[in-house]
């Protein structure tokens, strides 16, 4: 049975069926239309709601109307078509009438519209109705912030208040206070809670004010010893301009371990976005060369592709020339083709996960019936630029082929080479895995030969829904206290640290080389997680 036969029954009195709307975004470059995967994701939610009165548009309607959305079938349907920019209040309605998560489709758009669709308006934040104008209200939230007493809800009521109060006075203590709490929950959050505080912060740094307390305390972080997670605390920063936000990852950089990665990740997208003047392009060069050193496989790191990628045309053809001639021919078809591997080959592995996913009623997927799932699996595994292909994780992460869609990528990673398995298990890290992907990947992370599975492997078990097995925690342990890899050992930790595992004691006793990840661990919560929104 196809999916176009489960979407049309049954079928709405008037009006034309449904086609789900099919992705137009180029293969290369960092720019995407992003209607046509906003009214995807839509579309789909109330297609696979689980409860067949949201099957017709004109009930669907009706019941938007109920919760305060201007809605009638003809304008689902330009909604759901990918035909319009979808207005904020359209996401609001869905959230209330389907039951997902308190901002999660507006905050989902307003992370696709800032980073790919420049051009497109980012929704108003609805959660934050009435915070704009009212300071009775905002005094409540600063209070309850000030007294732990919030949640991620309150994050974005924030966020909302401040994208309207730009002149919004607080004091520097205030503003300090309150960016170092947003931001130590930021790197220990994950899913929903994860996108509110995210949104939040870079909220805070569109304000005049809250922007330089952000910055600083983003620096603070990362010169934290220990500090986990910087790629979170720094993605915020993407397209935030200035000198000394350049300066901040020319830094990082420049420095060892975590604190390069989370540059690396960062960095190509100011670079497209054209945030980096023509001397901080050239430092960029400079240090460039770091993310090459201390490779004990051939080839160039998906980090520095993601960067040559982004170069302007000059500073591009000057790195090509400096770098290996076997490594120089890989670069320039990967820039060719946009993608990590040879067009075949993607197509190849995201036909073999296409295969093995299902929708909700266990429906086999065809891509005639869905295309554009097969286009955001392809551009989640392969696409050169890291903001697309994380981008394109969440945006299935949120839909309905989240519950199949991590088994399938694990099922298909086995019989993939070591690059590719990693890929996959960054796709299933974004994906909040359920528990029967727990055992083949940890399988990896204590048995697989090459190191970097192994540290992906962790990764993707740190978003495991509904968390690790006491069994699994044990394993993980040992892989903290015995793996061969440095770097291996400090994932093992973060992941047992996220966790909130209470052997991260043991581990500090015995004087384990990532203490410090350990210790600022167990000075915290584990992961943060928001309650389901009243």
């Amino acid at each position: 049975m196809e999916l176009t036969t489960a979407l049309t029954t049954p079928r709405s009195r008037r009006g034309r069926p449904l086609r789900l709307p099919t992705d137009r975004a180029p293969r290369t470059g960092l720019v995407v239309d992003s209607r046509p995967r906003l009214s995807w994701l839509l579309a789909l939610s109330r297609l696979h709601s689980g409860r067949p009165e949201h099957l017709n548009r004109e009930a669907f309607g009706r019941a938007l109307v109920q919760v305060g959305v201007n809605a009638d079938q003809s304008r689902i349907s330009r909604w759901e078509s990918g035909s319009m920019q979808l207005p904020g209040r359209a996401f609001f309605g869905y959230e209330c009438v389907l039951g997902t998560p308190a901002g999660g489709y507006e905050l989902l758009a307003d992370q696709v519209r800032r980073s790919l669709d420049p051009d497109a308006a980012a929704p108003r934040l609805e959660l934050a109705a009435g915070y704009e104008t009212d300071g009775g209200r905002l005094d409540g939230l600063f209070a309850a912030i000030a007294a732990c007493e919030h949640d991620g809800t309150d994050w974005m009521r924030l966020a909302g208040a401040l994208e309207q109060h730009r002149q919004l006075y607080l004091s520097a203590p205030v503003w300090a206070d309150l960016c170092a709490k947003l931001l130590d929950e930021l790197v220990r959050s994950t899913g929903i809670a994860h996108l509110r505080r995210q949104v939040t912060a870079e909220a805070v740094l569109r304000h005049p004010e809250g922007g330089r307390a952000m910055l600083a305390a983003i620096r603070d972080l990362a010169s934290t010893c220990g500090a986990p997670n910087l790629a979170f605390a720094t993605r915020p920063l993407r397209n935030v301009p200035g000198h000394e936000v350049n300066r901040l990852f020319v830094e990082m950089l420049a420095a060892p371990g975590a604190l390069r990665q989370a540059a690396s990740q960062i960095i190509p997208v100011r670079l497209a976005r054209g945030l980096f003047s023509d001397s901080c392009t050239d430092l960029l060069l400079a240090h460039l060369g770091q993310l090459f050193r201390g490779r004990g496989r051939p080839g160039i790191p998906t980090q520095a592709l993601d960067i040559i990628a982004a170069l302007p045309p000059g500073p591009q053809a000057a790195l090509l020339a400096r770098i290996p001639a076997g490594a120089q021919h890989e670069a320039r078809l990967v820039l060719e083709h946009g993608e990590l591997t040879s067009p075949e080959r993607a197509r190849r592995v995201t036909a073999a996960i296409c295969r093995r996913i299902a929708d909700p009623q266990g429906i086999s997927v065809s891509h005639d019936s869905d295309p554009m799932l097969a286009s955001l699996v392809h551009e989640a595994l392969f696409h050169v630029h890291g903001e697309r292909r994380h981008l394109a994780s969440v945006l299935l992460g949120a839909s309905p082929y989240a519950h199949s869609l991590p088994a399938a990528v694990v099922a298909a990673a086995g019989e993939l080479d070591p690059g590719t398995i990693g890929r996959c298990l960054t796709l299933v890290a974004d994906l909040r895995p359920p528990s029967e992907v727990v055992a083949p990947v940890l399988a990896w992370a204590l048995h697989h030969p090459e190191a970097r599975v192994r540290g992906r492997s962790l990764v993707a078990l740190s978003g495991v829904a509904t968390g690790l097995p006491e069994t699994a925690t044990q394993q993980v342990v040992e892989v903290a206290r015995a793996d061969p890899d440095a770097s291996v050992r400090a994932l093992a930790v973060n992941l047992l640290g996220m966790a909130g595992a209470c052997s991260l004691d043991a581990l500090i006793r015995e004087g384990h080389t990532s203490t410090p990840v350990a210790a600022w661990w167990r000075r915290g919560t584990p992961v943060l997680e928001d309650r389901p929104a009243s």
